[in-house]
Formats: C-alpha cells, sequence, structure tokens
C-alpha cells in the first residue's frame, strides 16, 4: 500500500486494494458476522420517520414485506441529498443543490485483450462528448482483471435531465465505444460484455469544494447533523468517506458522539 515510482517515473504500487474496494466489504462482513451480526440484503428503505431531532422509525421492504425498525443508530453512506429527501420529506428537485441537478452513467466494457493507453485513468475535456473520465482497471498493478484482459469505465458526467439516461442501454453502451474509438483507446472487435449503470442526482464529480461553493448542500449537511441518533459518513472521496466510517464506529463504541461531526467535517477534513 505504498506509492512506489520506477526509474521512469511510472507508478508501480497504488493505495489501492490489489483486487478492488470489493475486499474492504468483504472483511467487514467477516467481521461483523464472526461477532454475531447480521446482515440484511435487498432491502429498500420505505420510509425514515424523525421527530425532536431523534430517527424514530425505518420502515423496510424486504422479500414483499413492511418491516419496522426502531434503531438505535444509523450510520449512512448515501448522498446528503437523497437522505434529507427520505428523511424530511422533501424533493430533490425542490432544491437549489448544483449536484442534485447532476447525474452519471457508468458504461464497464470487459475487453479480451489489452487497451491502447497505460493510464489507470483518463480525464476527458473534449466539449463535443459526453464522457468525463474512462478508468482503466488493468492499469493499476493489482489482481482485479486477469492477465492479458482490459476492463474500462466510461463515465458519463451529465445533467440528471440529460436524454442519454432516456436511451435503451445498448445505445449508451455504442456512444461509449464511438467516443473510445476517437482517441483509438480500444480494439472494438475484443469486446465481450459490458454493464451500463444510470445513476440520476449522482455527482461523479463531486469534491469536498462543493460545501464552500454550494451553499445549499452544506445547509443539509448541518441539518442532519443535527440527528442525535444519525452518522452521516458521506463524503467526497473513498479516504475521507473511510475516515468518517471508521470514526462513526469509533463514536458508538466510545460514545464520542459530539465531536464525531467536527473531526469528519468535509471541510475541516480538508484543512486537517
Amino acid at each position: 500500500f505504498l506509492n512506489h515510482f520506477d526509474e521512469k517515473g511510472t507508478q508501480e504500487i497504488w493505495r489501492h486494494p490489489a483486487m478492488g474496494v470489493g475486499q474492504i466489504v468483504e472483511k467487514l462482513v467477516q467481521g461483523i458476522k464472526s461477532r454475531g451480526g447480521d446482515i440484511i440484503y435487498n432491502a429498500k428503505v420505505l420510509e425514515i420517520v424523525e421527530k425532536d431531532n431523534l430517527i424514530t422509525s425505518l420502515a423496510l421492504e424486504i422479500d414483499n414485506e413492511r418491516i419496522n425498525i426502531n434503531p438505535k443508530m444509523i450510520i449512512s453512506s448515501i448522498p446528503i441529498e437523497n437522505l434529507h429527501s427520505m428523511i424530511f420529506k422533501t424533493k430533490l428537485q425542490d432544491k437549489k443543490i448544483i449536484s442534485a441537478k447532476r447525474g452519471t452513467i457508468l458504461v464497464y466494457l470487459f475487453i479480451n485483450g489489452i487497451t491502447n493507453f497505460k493510464n489507470p485513468w483518463l480525464n476527458v475535456s473534449c466539449p463535443n462528448l459526453k464522457i468525463g473520465r474512462i478508468t482503466n482497471y488493468s492499469n493499476f498493478k493489482g489482481r482485479m482483471v486477469p492477465k492479458g484482459k482490459s476492463c474500462i469505465c466510461v463515465e458519463f458526467f451529465l445533467d440528471s435531465d440529460d436524454k442519454i439516461f432516456d436511451l435503451e442501454n445498448s445505445e449508451i453502451v455504442k456512444i461509449a465505444i464511438d467516443d473510445c474509438n476517437t482517441a483509438n483507446l480500444i480494439d472494438e472487435k475484443h469486446i465481450n460484455h459490458n454493464i451500463v449503470l444510470k445513476l440520476r442526482h449522482a455527482n461523479a464529480a463531486v469534491s469536498w469544494e462543493d460545501y464552500l461553493n454550494d451553499k445549499e448542500k452544506l445547509k443539509l449537511f448541518e441539518r442532519a447533523a443535527k440527528i442525535k441518533n444519525l452518522l452521516n459518513i458521506n463524503r467526497p472521496g473513498m479516504d475521507k468517506a473511510s475516515y468518517a466510517g471508521l470514526a462513526a464506529a469509533d463514536a458508538i463504541i466510545n460514545h464520542n458522539y459530539d465531536d464525531f461531526y467536527q473531526k469528519t467535517h468535509p471541510i475541516e477534513q480538508k484543512r486537517q
């Protein structure tokens, strides 16, 4: 997990799990289950009831059955805009929040061969393209992709009402491939599988500066922080979000909730 560059300045080792961030999740699951904890999958949150700065009830749908929970504590990693909307029954489009107006589409292309670029990612700034970034998981020097094969993620940075969201997945894949072909990044003939994820109201370009530049977003953050049994750990950047998760666990174990948000405030984290 140490950064290392060879004599040509190429980064050989990354601060990244060798087989992807899923390794972290797997370790967490093992730890929870080994201590008698339960994990509920495919649970849809139907309602969050808040009263006097406490979440008193959480309604879930599991296997078509409604289940009500009276939580002692909730840790949430979902975007603050969505969390605020669920708790306070507001609509995202009613809020003048920059990031809530944004959307992201991810197109994963699995390639039987090597790509034509060695970068782990490319930031795309061409105004004629919808692509904002291309990530190449094969170039992180880990074991996320089998040797001799490639997996890239073509990321579309969009407005949440962009018409691309209404296209069929096959049409979106074609746009992604065509845009990659403009720079000769891949060989289309070797693509053997694809996955498309449409994420309206998800801002892939979010950063800590949003809390400085978007005052409405900061207001939502500070309103959620007043809820006594809610620890919001959604932060820009995997490192900051991971730290917030660890701090939340520490707050619960040691009952030091008062300084949780002070330690993990998105603006204060950047200053530290």
